[in-house]
């Protein structure tokens, strides 16, 4: 029985990453055997609870926090249940 993942997701704040990023990281997913992340970009108005509540309502069985201070902490606080 496999661990890795089969629908990973990635919450982005994308004020805080360069243009190459989907690309990179994709490619390293790929590189690695996994299937491409599903992305979910934060706003102004949610840094990433709302877009961190999608991507367990569609079904992530990894989600991965891609930004600033703020962007992590909100994503971690809803995947601890919070």
């Amino acid at each position: 029985m496999s661990t890795a993942p089969q629908r990973p997701a990635i919450v982005v704040n994308p004020t805080k990453v360069d243009d190459g990023n989907v690309e990179a990281v994709e490619k390293a997913f790929a590189e690695h055997g996994l299937p491409a992340p599903r992305w979910y970009e934060t706003t102004e108005d949610d840094p990433g609870q709302g877009q961190a509540q999608q991507a367990l309502a569609d079904g992530a069985d990894l989600v991965l926090a891609q930004g600033g201070d703020g962007t992590v902490r909100v994503v971690a606080a809803v995947l601890a249940g919070g």
